[in-house]
């Protein structure tokens, strides 16, 4: 990667070098300190954002369902994009990925899937046919120094956060294309998502050089990195594997020198990664309240479909025409439940309000053409409802009571099936052939 040497002066690069020989940095920092790392996660599980001293990197992982490629039918893809945005440093263009994108982003290829971090097969979703293709994107935010630690660490904070949806794959029954099965995607609040398998989790750690590589500084903001010999960075699992290596162009080291930065990056890996557990164990606290919250709001609303009947006054059942389905719309709108914490005395006063009703009941408005019939409400059964229409509705069960007109039913199964009258009446006719009989009955008692 192009360093850019011209980002301080002669003066500052004097002063750099001699507080190091007296181990102090311009920071306040030592030499093998690191600065300070924070992490945000968003509540979707797809993106992460990382500020390591004024350094700050945003990665977003997008997943799509593709065809695998043909020598690798059971496996899914892992595509990595650095973007280095102009607003992060006056050095970078916009445009095409410059040269010191692209070798980060390959540092982040051999990092995670050429060292088999990402358990590619645990993205298949249909053999030969479906798989999930992570797309990640990297993007610099701010450039304060060691870019490449940063992207690395940004990226595994996103991967560990990362949940896809899960998938369901059914037979093709005789309407599907060419006989194929089915991949359906469930939606988060239908299924759970699925995190990702990792093996192992990678770590960067760079190391800048300074007089011929005898004085070693990590973690090196931008002014340290512009007055360095050289640049190294090791990448390194929390087993101690070393899962790459690159060194940028400058002084040369002997082997020496090469094990002792193993060894710094090996102690330097556990840190982060304690500190990077401890912040995804708190988002995991933050995601689970902000489902609670959502689960609970969306049970509170009063719209959530549900099984009850509305029982209407005859006058609005008076033809099918557009005047008659306002007319049941109106009624239905005027339904109202009520809880089972209701009292004895409750449900008396409803039934002889229910018998007033059925003494005072009017005549039915007849369609054009139709005489007008009169319904004679008969004797009151256990197991019967004033003559009146019952229809399907929506609203909440009242813990297994009917709900007529607001009030209470006396005498009601318990679980009332909507838009089914025969269920009620105890009949096994068609809703059509259940009022033929009723007003024939009523013909009758007259």
């Amino acid at each position: 990667m192009q360093r850019d040497t011209d980002l301080i002066s002669t003066n500052e690069r004097d002063f750099i070098l001699k507080a190091l020989k007296e181990e102090v940095r311009v920071d306040g920092r030592t030499p093998y300190e690191h600065r300070k790392i924070t992490y945000q996660f968003s509540l979707d599980d797809r993106c992460a954002t990382l500020d390591l001293g004024q350094t700050k990197v945003m990665t977003v992982i997008t997943p799509t369902l593709t065809a695998p490629y043909e020598d690798r039918p059971n496996e899914g893809a892992v595509r990595f994009n650095v973007e280095f945005s102009p607003m992060a440093s006056p050095s970078f263009q916009a445009g095409r990925p410059g040269e010191a994108a692209i070798d980060v982003t390959r540092l982040l290829e051999r990092a995670f899937r050429d060292s088999r971090a990402i358990d590619q097969e645990a993205l298949c979703v249909l053999a030969g046919h479906r798989v999930w293709s992570l797309s990640v994107d990297v993007h610099v935010l701010d450039n304060g120094g060691n870019l490449a630690d940063a992207c690395m660490l940004c990226t595994l904070a996103a991967l560990m956060a990362f949940r896809r949806p899960d998938a369901q794959v059914a037979a093709g029954g005789a309407g599907a294309d060419d006989g194929r099965a089915r991949v359906t995607v469930l939606s988060p609040s239908v299924c759970e998502p699925v995190p990702l398998s990792l093996h192992h989790l990678p770590l960067a750690v760079s190391f800048a050089l300074f007089q011929d590589g005898d004085v070693l500084v990590v973690d090196p903001d931008n002014r340290e990195e512009a007055a360095a010999a050289g640049l190294m960075t090791v990448v390194v699992n929390t087993h101690s594997d070393i899962c790459s290596v690159r060194k940028v162009s400058g002084v040369g080291i002997s082997m020496a020198q090469v094990h002792r930065m193993v060894r710094l990056a090996s102690s330097r890996a556990g840190e982060v990664m304690e500190g990077l557990k401890a912040a995804l164990q708190r988002h995991d606290t933050s995601r689970v309240a902000a489902r609670v919250r959502r689960h609970t709001h969306v049970a509170a609303q009063p719209s959530v479909p549900g099984r009850s009947v509305a029982v209407l006054p005859s006058g609005a059942v008076a033809g099918s025409n557009a005047s008659d389905g306002a007319a049941l719309d109106d009624a239905m709108e005027g339904q109202h439940s009520e809880s089972d914490s209701s009292s004895s005395s409750d449900e008396e006063d409803a039934e002889d309000e229910s018998d007033d009703e059925d003494d005072g009941m009017h005549d039915a408005e007849s369609p054009p053409g139709k005489a007008s019939q009169r319904a004679v409400p008969p004797q009151r059964a256990s197991n019967t409802v004033p003559p009146s229409m019952i229809v399907p509705a929506t609203g909440l069960e009242s813990k297994g009571r009917s709900t007529i007109v607001g009030k209470k039913a006396k005498g009601l199964p318990t679980k009332p099936h909507a838009g089914h009258l025969a269920d009620i009446l105890g009949g096994e006719g068609t809703l059509e052939e259940d009022l033929a009989a009723m007003q024939s009955a009523f013909k009758k008692r007259k």
